[in-house]
């Protein structure tokens, strides 16, 4: 019967042979190849969403901080925190077991140190006075806490004078604006990783080691001050500091500064200082900058630009083992307050002050108080007018080089 069809018959009965099937073999690839575009699709937005809610979930659990507090009398109640701050903490947990209510006066049942476990229930953008003088600090832990919207930790361990330890794993404050104080009264401390400090949104570092009297040495490449506005303090009553090195300080290059007051005021092992990166065109506070730096035998700051500078009391007062001084780059003519400016630097014996104008300074009471040795002195008779020592060589100079 097979003999019988027609050749027509048999081949439309062939599979894929008709127009119509040749149109669909011919779709058949688009078809899946859209499939596969859809099919990724949804995975990547599957993908997308887990991703999101990991990192929600991550970054809920890097939330608290974790503190060290010093062994206390059995029974004794002791404030751990401020108490401004108690509405932020979400739960509180003492070696390991949460407390019912959260409260900020803590009962200590054992006689050894005690850790404890502070949970926030939101991001926090400021811990100010979070530990302020809190007397029983040991240790901080930041590693779980990622602190990337916080913007201000003022003050946040200013007087907690047991603090010996405080680190930083992953804390990154990548919008911090204000750290002033943040260390201030600290007594034990003796060192602090600053790389965290990295960031250029910072603003006010004042006061920031302020009479740490273990601090020995400083690295100002760990700390990004390329906007920093205020930097007064900023060492005041680190009696024990002996070095600041300013290798890699790229960021000292800043022409934001307004406020170097005090910042190395009563450094008294300071024996060398080298502030060749310091831009301070805008400048107005200098006063007290290196009182009583009573071993300061070297200082590198020609490259002071001293313009827009109100107050220079006290700005030399008190270091005692100077011998000489080049500050003929002082040009002075916003000047308004120079009293006891180079007062008991009972060992110098020559100054450079060719540019320095005194015409307008209000106050110039003790310039030059208590210089015991025979000097030189460098000047412009027609903008200096300050009476010097009498046992002062005075070497008139009647232009600017």
């Amino acid at each position: 019967m097979d003999e019988d069809k027609s050749e027509d018959e048999i081949f439309t009965k062939e599979p894929y042979i008709t127009r119509e099937n040749e149109t669909e073999k011919i779709k058949s690839p688009k078809k899946v190849i859209t499939i596969v575009s859809i099919s990724l699709a949804i995975i990547f937005v599957a993908l997308a969403i887990i991703l999101y809610f990991v990192f929600i979930t991550h970054k809920s659990n890097f939330n608290y901080i974790k503190v060290i507090y010093s062994k206390q009398k059995l029974g004794s109640h002791h404030v751990i925190f401020n108490e401004s701050y108690i509405k932020y903490i979400e739960k509180i947990i003492i070696e390991g077991k949460e407390i019912n209510k959260v409260n900020n006066n803590i009962s200590f049942d054992k006689n050894s140190d005690v850790e404890i476990e502070i949970h926030f229930n939101k991001n926090m953008e400021k811990l100010d006075y979070l530990f302020y003088q809190n007397k029983i600090l040991e240790e901080v832990d930041f590693t779980y806490l990622i602190g990337d919207e916080l913007i201000s930790t003022s003050n946040m361990f200013n007087g907690c004078t047991k603090l010996n330890k405080v680190l930083f794993k992953n804390f990154r404050p990548i919008n911090v604006i204000n750290i002033s104080n943040m260390f201030s009264n600290c007594f034990r401390l003796k060192d602090v990783d600053t790389d965290i400090f990295k960031y250029d949104k910072l603003k006010d570092i004042s006061g920031l080691f302020k009479n740490c009297i273990r601090f020995e040495k400083y690295n100002f490449g760990e700390l990004n001050t390329k906007n920093v506005v205020n930097m007064s303090k900023l060492f005041s009553g680190c009696i024990s500091l002996n070095q600041v090195s300013l290798n890699n300080a790229k960021n000292l290059m800043n022409n934001n500064l307004l406020d170097i007051s005090y910042m190395f005021h009563n450094c008294k092992k300071l024996g060398n200082l080298n502030l060749k990166n310091f831009k301070t065109s805008k400048v107005i506070f200098m006063n007290n900058m290196f009182e009583s730096c009573q071993n300061l035998k070297y200082l590198e700051i020609r490259s002071f630009n001293t313009k827009n500078v109100e107050n220079m009391n006290s700005m030399f007062k008190g270091c005692s083992n100077l011998t000489t001084l080049n500050i003929s780059n002082f040009e002075t003519n916003k000047l308004k307050f120079a009293e006891l400016f180079l007062a008991d630097c009972k060992n110098l014996t020559k100054i450079d002050l060719r540019k320095f104008n005194s015409k307008k300074i209000l106050n110039t009471k003790d310039f030059f108080r208590n210089q015991l040795k025979n000097g030189t002195l460098i000047y412009n008779p027609k903008i200096f007018n300050i009476s010097f020592p009498k046992n002062w060589i005075g070497q008139k100079i009647n232009k600017t080089l």
